[in-house]
């Protein structure tokens, strides 16, 4: 059966609707102020990768909002593999997103904890580049934005800033943007952690340069640290990367993409490294 985006199937607020017939209010919270968050799975052949870590993440950033959903867990499990069956997807790389907001209209002052929520189900596109190609990273005049405590597990759905800085590294003929924190620090690029290694020394930056914490990197970090590698999370700068054998970005749903250049200077992209971190990080995403 082929896979026709506006015939598949779509979760809204407890209801399997076709996409086509999904709709919302135009006046609501979180298309007029960013009122809410959303999860990024991906189901790999049936499978549902890191599934708790972005469960947790998700019900996490819902108390920080003070948004009630009223569903486990568990009832989202049942609801994700639902829709991956109802849209016969159980062999496919599939990438699931999870959209919540709040309910109510205009008004800053939010006057209610309800929310609204979303699912759908869409194939994942085939990279166009193998991963010894490299990603190509623009250094972005766009920061990350200051996070509080809490805050940096939070998958907002205002994320202007991302959207800003990745158009701009297109507009320049780049893969990615690369922004730092605002006080100069490398953060991330605009959908993904960034990690560099040198010699057995692995390094990314912390939470002080408001970074979001992805899944993948958490899962990652833990597999590191039992592997050999000495690790650091700090502040550091961009001539760090220029020095590094590797330098690389994870998220979940592009994987591991080693950077090959930053700006017009390449970087340096270690095969034996890759290999081993590639191996790591297969190994770090199995649950």
């Amino acid at each position: 059966m082929s896979f026709q985006k506006s015939h598949s199937w779509v979760h809204l607020d407890g209801r399997w609707l076709r996409e086509h017939e999904a709709m919302i209010p135009v006046e609501n919270r979180g298309l007029m102020y960013g009122d809410g968050l959303f999860e990024t799975i991906l189901c790999s052949q049936g499978r549902l990768i890191l599934i708790q870590s972005h469960l947790k993440r998700f019900f996490r950033g819902l108390k920080l909002l003070k948004l009630n959903l009223s569903l486990s867990s568990e009832h989202l499990i049942d609801l994700l593999n639902e829709g991956i069956e109802k849209n016969d997807l159980s062999k496919a790389e599939v990438v699931i997103r999870m959209q919540c907001w709040r309910e109510g209209g205009r008004g800053y002052a939010a006057t209610t904890s309800k929310v609204h929520y979303y699912i759908s189900f869409t194939p994942l596109k085939q990279h166009s580049k193998s991963i010894k190609e490299g990603i190509a990273l623009y250094q972005s005049s766009y920061t990350t934005m200051p996070k509080r405590a809490g805050e940096h597990s939070l998958k907002s759905s205002n994320a202007l800033s991302y959207v800003l800085a990745a158009s701009e590294a297109v507009d320049q003929g780049y893969d990615d943007a690369l922004l730092l924190s605002p006080d100069g620090y490398i953060a991330e690029s605009s959908n993904a952690n960034i990690f560099w290694i040198r010699s057995n020394q692995l390094f990314t930056p912390s939470r002080a340069c408001h970074i979001l914490e992805g899944t993948r990197r958490s899962a990652l970090i833990e597999k590191i640290r039992l592997s050999g590698y000495q690790l650091f999370e700090g502040e550091y700068t961009t001539a760090e990367l220029y020095s590094s054998d590797l330098v690389f970005l994870v998220n979940s749903i592009q994987g591991l993409r080693p950077v090959s250049t930053l700006n017009e200077t390449e970087l340096s992209i270690s095969d034996d490294q890759l290999v081993r971190l590639s191996n790591i990080y297969q190994e770090a995403i199995r649950n």
